[in-house]
């Protein structure tokens, strides 16, 4: 039986709506890779990304999605490779 990876969650840094969405699902990603940009309320853009490199499993928003602080948009499988990235 195939053990499961760890499953890190990506989380809205903001309320607002999203932008867009630079990824889809299987997509690989690496540490701090823009995932979405989300407009907040005040008009900035803010940058999702994530400390974990890995596949993306499932992402719950699409540009235009309504979306809060910390709401989980989605996960990503993480791969457990360190990589040093500043």
């Amino acid at each position: 039986m195939e053990k499961m990876k760890p499953c890190a969650s990506i989380l809205s840094p903001c309320d607002g709506k999203v932008e867009s969405v630079c990824v889809k699902p299987d997509d690989y990603v690496y540490e701090w890779e823009e995932i979405a940009k989300i407009r907040n309320y005040y008009g900035k853009i803010e940058v999702v990304n994530i400390g974990v490199s890995g596949t993306i499993q499932d992402l719950h928003v699409k540009k235009g999605s309504e979306v809060f602080s910390e709401q989980i948009i989605g996960t990503v499988f993480d791969d457990l490779i360190i990589s040093g990235s500043d």
